[in-house]
């Protein structure tokens, strides 16, 4: 009953979606992908000698409010590339949307690039990537990313990764956080690594990882970030011949 027959893509600027000689013994469903949002209705019949068929479709409103968007939790994984001597992080953001707002009205096309959110980067780091979405769903600049794909009402994660070779004795980075964020953790393989973070407190403990039996992770938990605030994280390779703390 489920068993897709045939697909037809249509795509169009002015919202007019026409699909012609449509056999009639079998169920139909529509997507329809808008502002990087999937919509989609139930799957629906044309009965004997019906030739039109109308159908409803629920489209949440993609206008954001920066009020009802709010950062749950972030997420810095820190990882040691001993050939490069360099750090490898992997940022996660988890975001809400907790209006509940649908869009009833006409198509509007006036406004062609939204700016959702935005997040702070580390200045000077290399390779900046997203693993899950193309960055041209991003405005980028030197000091933050901006999102720009619409958020329906729920949850999303934003994630991004990139690099920083680090100098012989230490390396320190520095940001000024652009949301507020419940909570941050850090996780650093700290038998190849030690971090020092300035500039807010948090707490300390060791992390065991079971793929990674290995290595001795180490997570850093700060709570209640507010926008404005800085944080200054301090790499330090341990040296060559005297590599225990």
């Amino acid at each position: 009953a489920d068993k897709v027959l045939d697909t037809k893509k249509i795509t169009t600027e002015k919202g007019k979606f026409v699909f012609k000689n449509l056999i009639g013994n079998i169920a139909y469903r529509i997507k329809i992908f808008y502002d990087g949002i999937e919509y989609s209705t139930d799957k629906f019949y044309f009965l004997p000698k019906e030739n039109n068929k109308n159908i409803d479709l629920t489209v949440y409103d993609s206008v954001q409010d920066p009020n009802v968007i709010s950062v749950d939790s972030s997420h810095l994984i820190i990882s040691y590339e001993e050939d490069t001597s360099s750090v490898t992080v992997a940022e996660i953001f988890n975001i809400k949307n907790s209006s509940k707002n649908i869009f009833v009205g006409t198509n509007n096309l006036n406004e062609k690039v939204r700016k959702i959110n935005s997040y702070a980067l580390f200045p000077g780091i290399d390779n900046l990537g997203f693993p899950h979405r193309t960055s041209d769903t991003y405005i980028i600049s030197d000091e933050k990313v901006i999102d720009t794909l619409p958020m329906p009402p729920g949850n999303r994660r934003v994630v991004f990764t990139y690099s920083k070779e680090l100098n012989f004795f230490s390396t320190k980075i520095s940001k000024v956080f652009m949301n507020n964020i419940s909570s941050l953790t850090i996780i650093v393989p700290e038998n190849k690594l030690s971090l020092a973070i300035k500039g807010l407190e948090y707490t300390k403990k060791e992390a065991g990882i079971e793929e990674l039996a290995g290595e001795r992770y180490t997570t850093y938990s700060l709570k209640n970030i507010t926008k404005g605030q800085e944080i200054v994280l301090i790499f330090k390779k341990y040296d060559f011949f005297l590599n225990t703390k």
